[in-house]
Parts: structure tokens; C-alpha cells; sequence
């Protein structure tokens, strides 16, 4: 009972403790409660596939997401089976590629793909070439790759994404090879949805995968969209039951829980994605202004929702650093560092917020004050921002326990 006691104890203080910080990790969001409450209903506890019985009510609820995701993303195909965003994209490669392919992607030390699978699976893999500066893939160079190796799939988009990237020329330069296109949106499907980064699928990639809980504000999941019927044809091989490859079952309470969060996106999802990007270069602009040196300022330092902090290196001593400074001063941030401003949006801060947030920030990672009286500071303006927006329960707490512990 001691062990009960301690683990309920301990999901009360992380609650308690994540909503008098400002969140500001780029790849997390905050739900509604029906979202959470779908989530801690009887659809975690079942299975969803041709031998099992009981499934007829989810059934419906699994048609109306699939339903839902074609209309909010504009897609001819939507697949919502895979669990999280990593298995979307997975499901990417190993339906469009075989051992010895090449694929091309954006480079790993700035935020692409890291694509694991190609060390076991004989997979030649190249980079992008790209520019830290502009913070984008440099098209001209990344053309005449694309001609020169003739890939079986390039990948664009990336994990630290400030601006859309030049789709539409390199999807012509990868068809011309006869090569696939996958569009990894992971980041930015949000505000892909929303109108507010780019078209991928309009500007003729032939695949966009992504995370349903980052900038798009549902349960943590994957998704898949496709505009091609081969294409789906070739997602049916592996994400299909029969035989089980990526899946053995697909979460159901996660998959009504995005039902419900799809429908929320498409009242709301439009202003809330406009609102993620104003915030988002308010918050850049006013770090640039208290000093604090970020990637990508000679183009409009983002366009999307998250700013980068320049450090030497991902993971590097001062990166750390600052992120443990940033914790100590109650900003929740990863080892980029990278600021992501989709949670406080949600929570309803806009730009004057963010220009508060920037001067915290900026204190904390530049040492100008003691963490201890930042966190102060950052914990009153938690305070007045707990209640959820662009949501059919608006209003509602936002970092409330859904159900009672011991």
C-alpha cells in the first residue's frame, strides 16, 4: 500500500509541478479533458482487428477519425493505425524501400530524421545539403543531388523546423527519378492543418507522416496521408493485420481520443495555428532583443512554432547548461536548446506574454539573474494562464487530474 501511496503521490506533484511551469517543449501539447477522458475510458483496455469480437462501437469511432484526418489535412487517404509518430514514419520507409535503396534526408545534427532502421537494413543514406544559416536545405545543391544519385526516396522536413522547406522543387527533381517523397511533418502538422507553414501534399509529395500531439493538440499518436492509392496499398502491407509487421494493435483509446481532438481542430485548429505563429515570432524577436543569440534571424529567426537557442552542438555542455538553467527558472525546455510556444498558446498567452517569457528566458540562459527569482516570476504568470482555448471547453483546467487518486 506504501508503493500505491508513494505513486499516486508522485503523479499529484507532477501535476501540480508541470502546471505552475511554462512548458515549452516543441514536441508536447496540452489536451482538453474530453481528450483525457477518452484516454482513461474502457477502449484502453481492448483490441481492434478482424478476430476479435466486441469491436462493432469502435468500429464507428475508428471510421469517423480516419474520416475526420482526410478533411482536416486535405488528403485522399489518411491512416491513423500507428501508435506513435516514430511508427508513422517507419511505416514510411518500410513501405516505400527496400534493402540497397538510397535515400536522401536532412541531416541529422540539424534536427532530420534519424532513420535507424537504415543500418540494419542495407540502406544507403544522404544528406541534404543545407544551410545553418538560413536554417533550410539549399535547393540548387539539393536538386542536383537528387539528379546525381537518384534516390528511391528523399525526405524533407525535420524535428527543428523554423521554416518550410523548398518542397515543391525538390518533389519535380525526385519524380523526374522516379523517386518517392515523404514529407515529414511530425512538428508542424498543426499548422500544416491550420493553413499556416506549407502544403506538402498539395505541392506533390507522395507521402506526410507526422505526431498527433505537438503542434496538433491530441493524445500522443502517429498519422499517415497519402493523396496515392499505391501508395496506401503499400501502407496496407505494413501496417496491415495479417500478417502483424509495425502493429499488433493500435491503442483504441488513443485512436477515439484523436477522433475527438480532430473534430476540436476543425472549429478551432485555424485560429490556433494563426496564434502559434504570432506567438512564436514574438518570442523570437524579443529574445533577439534581450540578447540572446538564436538560429535563423537573417530570414525572420521562424516561421513555424518553435525558436532555436545557437549553441555549438545538440546535447553540447552549454546547451545543457542552459536547459538546466531554464528548468531551475521553471521553463520547461529540451537539450537544443528549443522553445516551442504551442502549449502556452493553447493556454491562451499571445504576443505580450511571449515578450514576458522571452526577458525570463533570456535571464536565465545569459545568467543576468538567479534562477530562484526568474522562477518566481515564471510561476505567477503560470498562474494566471491554467484554463484551456481554441477548444469546446474553453475554460476548462487545464493541468486537472481527470479521475481521483488514493
Amino acid at each position: 500500500m506504501e508503493k500505491i501511496k508513494r505513486i499516486c503521490a508522485l503523479v499529484e506533484q507532477h501535476q501540480a509541478w508541470r502546471g505552475s511551469c511554462l512548458n515549452m517543449i516543441a514536441s508536447e501539447s496540452v489536451t482538453s479533458p474530453l481528450v483525457e477522458a477518452i484516454l482513461a475510458s474502457d477502449l484502453s483496455r481492448r483490441y481492434f482487428g478482424e478476430s476479435y469480437s466486441g469491436i462493432r462501437v469502435f468500429a464507428e469511432l475508428f471510421e469517423i477519425a480516419t474520416e475526420l484526418a482526410k478533411a482536416v489535412f486535405s488528403a485522399a487517404y489518411a491512416d491513423i493505425r500507428p501508435v506513435t509518430g516514430n511508427v508513422a514514419g517507419l511505416s514510411a520507409v518500410t513501405a516505400l524501400t527496400r534493402p540497397g535503396d538510397t535515400i536522401i534526408t536532412s541531416p541529422g545534427e540539424y534536427g532530420g530524421y534519424p532513420l535507424g532502421i537504415t543500418g540494419w537494413a542495407n540502406i544507403r543514406l544522404l544528406s541534404h545539403p543545407f544551410d545553418p544559416d538560413a536554417y533550410n536545405i539549399i535547393v540548387d545543391a539539393a536538386r542536383e543531388q537528387i539528379l546525381r544519385e537518384k534516390p528511391q526516396l528523399v525526405v524533407v522536413g525535420m524535428s527543428e523546423f523554423l521554416f518550410p522547406h523548398p518542397v515543391r522543387e525538390l518533389t519535380e527533381a525526385a519524380h523526374e527519378v522516379g523517386a518517392f517523397v515523404w514529407y515529414d511533418g511530425a512538428h508542424v502538422m498543426g499548422l500544416i492543418a491550420g493553413g499556416q507553414f506549407q502544403d506538402p501534399l498539395g505541392d506533390g509529395v507522395d507521402i506526410m507522416t507526422g505526431s498527433t500531439h505537438k503542434t496538433f493538440p491530441g493524445p500522443q499518436r502517429g498519422i499517415v496521408l497519402t493523396n496515392g492509392s499505391e501508395i496506401q496499398d503499400r501502407l496496407n502491407g505494413v501496417l496491415g493485420h495479417a500478417p502483424v509487421f509495425l502493429l499488433s494493435c493500435i491503442h483504441d483509446n488513443t485512436a477515439a481520443a484523436l477522433a475527438a481532438a480532430l473534430a476540436e481542430f476543425q472549429e478551432y485548429g485555424e485560429a490556433f495555428a494563426e496564434q502559434i505563429v504570432r506567438n512564436a515570432q514574438s518570442l523570437g524577436t524579443s529574445l533577439v532583443e534581450n540578447g540572446v543569440p538564436l538560429f535563423g534571424v537573417d530570414c525572420g529567426i521562424t516561421r513555424s512554432h518553435q525558436v532555436l537557442i545557437k549553441t555549438p552542438s545538440f546535447g553540447s555542455p552549454q546547451a545543457v547548461r542552459m536547459q538546466g538553467l531554464l528548468e531551475e527558472s521553471g521553463i520547461i525546455s529540451d537539450c537544443i536548446p528549443r522553445l516551442g510556444v504551442q502549449e502556452l498558446t493553447r493556454l491562451g498567452m499571445e504576443e505580450a506574454e511571449m515578450q514576458q517569457v522571452a526577458s525570463f528566458a533570456a535571464d536565465a540562459v545569459l545568467e543576468r539573474r538567479p534562477p530562484k527569482e526568474i522562477r518566481k516570476e515564471t510561476a505567477a504568470l503560470a498562474a494566471e494562464f491554467q484554463t484551456l482555448h481554441y477548444s469546446c471547453q474553453n475554460g476548462e483546467q487545464a493541468y486537472e487530474l481527470i479521475g481521483k487518486l488514493l
